[in-house]
């Protein structure tokens, strides 16, 4: 088995794709993806972040995450112990990958709301436009002498006696 960096590699070349356009696509560092092919863990951000990054790369490949994570867990703890650098706890990169995970779900009823808010303000404009044209704008409007000004009928006239 090939290791972790260099299957990685493989993978983006049998892709197509350079370290930079997949930087361009994940906001990832060129510097931080060369590192995770080189399996220069040392250089990469502690914590869960390395994690997220090797995620973040492997989608962008368009490989399935779990096995990837899985393999990255094994390099990076053959690593730690040929280094003595200390890897990411896994209790705190659950609760990331929870919370990242919850903010990616699309909120729908604040969406939803939106689009309540600007019907009722549609309906309000309408409301004050109709009210402006009836009793401000039309009454002002001249109408020739014995035509109603409103879109009421108007009374019928007395009759005339000679």
């Amino acid at each position: 088995m090939t290791g972790f960096g260099s299957a990685l590699r493989a993978e983006r070349e049998r892709c197509d794709l350079t370290l930079q356009s997949i930087s361009d696509r994940t906001k990832i560092s060129i510097r931080n993806l060369e590192a995770l092919e080189a399996e220069d863990f040392a250089v990469l951000p502690s914590g869960v972040f390395r994690r997220g990054i090797v995620r973040a790369y492997v989608l962008e490949l368009g490989l399935d995450e779990h096995p990837w994570l899985e393999r990255f867990q094994a390099s990076h703890d053959t690593f730690v112990r040929r280094t003595g650098i200390s890897g990411p706890e896994p209790e705190a990169w659950e609760t990331f990958a929870e919370n990242v995970k919850r903010g990616r779900t699309p909120k729908r009823r604040s969406i939803d709301l939106r689009w309540l808010y600007l019907l009722l303000m549609l309906l309000a404009l309408a409301a004050a436009a109709w009210a402006t044209w009836q009793y401000v704008l039309l009454p002002r409007i001249p109408h020739p002498p014995g035509e109603a000004h409103n879109n009421r009928p108007s009374a019928p006239s007395p009759p005339h006696r000679l």
